[in-house]
């Protein structure tokens, strides 16, 4: 394992942490509300990026079991609150766990894995496992700022 997989890890463990602090004052009113000005629900993006961390670990072969809630949430969709959403203690326990595999993951990976071409090229062209653990972690981080945003929207503080 090479120390930018190591520290991009690390950065995957800060967005937990980071997570957990933007939505803490959250009921569940908040999960729910989609702003005016467009953009998605919280609910749909805590989904979402649940999601992706799950496509991580199966990228990098580890065996993790497909959910019926995960068709709600892949880039193609569209949020749609009338569907039967899990509720957001479990997606957050969900994105957490993940990301403590993600960690172990990529810390066990040999040096050589990192130039492995990933499934499928993403949106700004990344191929390899590293770039796309690197456009992972800033796609998920974008969504944290929405979360965030949200937040604020609601008339909740920033963080604290």
């Amino acid at each position: 394992m090479s120390e930018e997989m190591r520290l991009i890890g690390m950065r995957f463990r800060f967005n937990s942490v980071f997570l957990k602090k933007i939505c803490k004052d959250f009921k569940p009113e908040d999960w729910s509300f989609t702003p005016e000005v467009g953009g998605n629900p919280a609910i749909w993006v805590l989904g979402h990026i649940a999601l992706y961390r799950r496509v991580i670990l199966r990228g990098i072969q580890e065996a993790i079991e497909e959910e019926p809630w995960e068709a709600y949430f892949p880039f193609s969709s569209t949020p749609d609150l009338t569907k039967d959403y899990p509720d957001a203690g479990f997606l957050l326990d969900d994105y957490s766990a993940n990301g403590d595999r993600i960690i172990e993951r990529f810390t066990a990976l040999p040096k050589e894995a990192e130039e492995e071409e990933w499934q499928r090229e993403l949106p700004d062209g990344s191929h390899t496992l590293k770039a796309c653990a690197n456009f992972f972690h800033f796609h998920e981080s974008y969504h944290l700022g929405q979360i965030g945003y949200i937040k604020r929207l609601r008339g909740m503080p920033g963080l604290r």
